[in-house]
């Protein structure tokens, strides 16, 4: 009988073809080949970026797998900004819970509309810089960032389920 893995056209053989690493010893699973791999020396930054890139054509064309680390994330405006579309998020939620057809609002709201306000707010808020017990700190540290959406969107996202034991 022949091996299944040696069959043209089987789903092994497929998978192979188009995945050569993950059959190969080359691959991680626990064997590392010291003579063949002598005298190469990966970077960090070479081994993430294999490593974090996603088997997905869509999403590597949509999203980076680089980071800035120069962005503020955790600003001023992502706070407020946060804890506003937080607690309205849980407001609205909770309020309309209690109809008899319930109104939800999910994170894709917050979402929408935190862009343009952390946007407009970067444009508005000052940019003066102010010292508290030796730490330099802004409240507009720069143009609204990608980061400052994630944690807004991460702090509504956290208050938006209603909580079950008040359903009772």
């Amino acid at each position: 009988m022949p091996d299944i893995d040696s069959v043209p056209g089987s789903p092994q053989q497929q998978h192979q073809e188009s995945h050569p690493m993950d059959s190969s010893e080359d691959s991680y699973n626990g064997i590392y080949d010291e003579e063949k791999h002598a005298g190469k020396k990966a970077t960090y930054a070479d081994e993430t970026e294999t490593e974090e890139d996603s088997p997905f054509e869509m999403v590597r064309a949509a999203v980076s797998n680089k980071d800035n680390p120069d962005l503020p994330c955790l600003t001023f405006r992502s706070w407020i900004l946060g804890i506003i579309f937080a607690v309205a998020l849980a407001f609205v939620n909770q309020f309309y819970w209690f109809r008899e057809n319930s109104i939800v609002l999910n994170g894709y709201v917050v979402q929408l509309l935190s862009f343009p306000v952390g946007y407009v707010m970067a444009l508005v808020l000052p940019k003066r810089k102010f010292n508290t017990f030796g730490w330099e700190w802004s409240l507009n540290p720069g143009p609204f960032n990608i980061k400052e959406h994630v944690i807004i969107s991460i702090f509504a996202g956290a208050s938006a389920g209603t909580a079950f034991g008040i359903d009772v």
